[in-house]
């Protein structure tokens, strides 16, 4: 489907599982980082028009490849899908007066961390830069816990173009050089001649436990007021992420991942928040939902979005463990959905014929509209159903 909902869902489980599962994945031991790249720039330098390249290698992108777009195909969109290690400078003779460090013992400094880096953080100003997928530092550090090297993130913005930003955390980092570059960052960004101009249009954070001061970091580096897409799907989330619906004003898409939560130590008033932290962002085009659980909980959220709603995707963080729809709830939400044109969820299908009347009534309750309109089924057989119904 065309720039549907889905088409997310697809793109990002080819970089999350189909590039990143060659890159990342069992075989990775038997692959090493290429050093040589004259080959791959001079073939891009020959080409008289380059008009997208994505970079999808088990590598960092050098310095010989951000020449080579710079100087030869400075408006080719680029497609950064291998994260990136933030935090390599290449060396240069730039001084601070801060402890007389220069970039060069920063980038050493840096080295020491990830002795295997190249990434140079310059291709955070290739004018071309469309998308990255980047790692930012974190370690461990009594009595705080886990600490982000959130000063980076104003280097997220140094591209213009820059629309999509995919992070997760790198957990390879000494305590001591964390504390070196944590303290010298803002000089290193001071040196830069431009400033944060990139006003990103989606947000996916992978790997890491999403808190609300992390967008206000970002919010804070850059612009964020025309971001169109939130993907903290892959995460837990906490109510916090209620107080950060206002940073973005012109959100349509949002794939969250929320887990309930019982036990002693668990506020009466936690599940709720949860919800609360959805119906807190204003009404929303695209949604995914994993781990929703209870038809009330749906129901409160489809009177708050389903107006606006143009796509709506529920999935269980455990088979057995959705909404149990009833018809009757079924078509209130058809109602409350006009605009519904994809929808993903999951109905309990007997066998025999009961099982065709069910989904027949399904269909005939969300044929809706104009065109087309795609229903995804997951039963409890484990088996995924994709039916298309038309007018």
């Amino acid at each position: 489907m065309k720039k549907g909902f889905f088409e997310h869902v697809m793109k990002h489980s080819y970089c999350q599982t189909g590039a990143n599962s060659f890159v990342n994945g069992p075989s990775r031991r038997s692959l090493s980082k290429t050093r040589d790249w004259e080959p791959v720039v001079s073939f891009i330098i020959s080409l008289d028009r380059l008009e997208q390249f994505d970079f999808i290698a088990c590598n960092d992108f050098t310095s010989g490849l951000i020449e080579a777009f710079a100087q030869h195909h400075p408006d080719c969109k680029l497609n950064i899908l291998n994260s990136q290690p933030l935090g390599y400078i290449k060396p240069d003779s730039l001084v601070w007066d801060e402890d007389s460090l220069t970039l060069d013992e920063l980038s050493s400094a840096w080295d020491e961390v990830d002795g295997d880096s190249e990434f140079d953080m310059n291709t955070l100003q290739l004018p071309g830069l469309h998308t990255l997928f980047a790692s930012l530092p974190q370690t461990f550090k009594q009595p705080d816990g886990d600490q982000r090297l959130d000063d980076l993130l104003p280097f997220l913005f140094l591209s213009a173009q820059l629309k999509h930003v995919s992070l997760e955390a790198s957990h390879d980092v000494n305590t001591s050089r964390f504390d070196l570059l944590q303290s010298n960052w803002q000089n290193v960004i001071d040196t830069y001649e431009s400033k944060p101009v990139a006003q990103l249009e989606s947000i996916t954070i992978s790997n890491n436990r999403v808190e609300g001061d992390l967008f206000f970091k970002l919010a804070a580096a850059g612009d964020l007021s025309r971001l169109r897409s939130l993907d903290v799907s892959w995460n837990c989330v906490t109510p916090k992420l209620a107080n950060i619906a206002g940073l973005f004003p012109n959100l349509e898409r949002l794939f969250i991942h929320v887990i309930f939560k019982k036990g002693p130590n668990v506020t009466p008033t936690y599940n709720e928040e949860l919800i609360d932290g959805i119906l807190a962002f204003h009404p929303l085009k695209y949604l995914d939902v994993r781990g929703l659980r209870d038809a009330e909980s749906l129901g409160r959220i489809i009177q708050h979005h389903g107006p606006s709603l143009k796509g709506l995707s529920l999935f269980p963080s455990r088979l057995r463990q959705y909404p149990r729809l009833t018809l009757l709830e079924l078509h209130e939400m058809a109602i409350c959905c006009p605009n519904l044109e994809e929808l993903r969820l999951q109905v309990t299908r007997s066998g025999g014929i009961k099982r065709s009347v069910r989904f027949t009534k399904l269909s005939a309750i969300f044929a809706i509209s104009k065109n087309y309109f795609w229903i995804w089924i997951l039963t409890l057989g484990r088996i995924y159903h994709r039916e298309l119904v038309t007018r």
